[in-house]
């Protein structure tokens, strides 16, 4: 948390505004992206396991 905090401050340049927007803009994105990564996890087991013979 502290790590997000920091590259948003140090990204908006010393502006609070500016550093808060930042920092919901880069939340937003690291959730996206952890839940493309536990889709395409799951993608590949269920095809795994469909992929069985019964």
């Amino acid at each position: 948390m502290n790590a997000l905090v920091d590259l948003a401050t140090a990204i908006s340049a010393g502006s609070p505004d500016r550093a808060i927007k930042h920092g919901i803009t880069i939340g937003v994105i690291m959730v996206v992206l952890l839940q493309t990564m536990g889709t395409i996890a799951v993608s590949i087991w269920w095809a795994r396991r469909l992929g069985r013979p019964a």
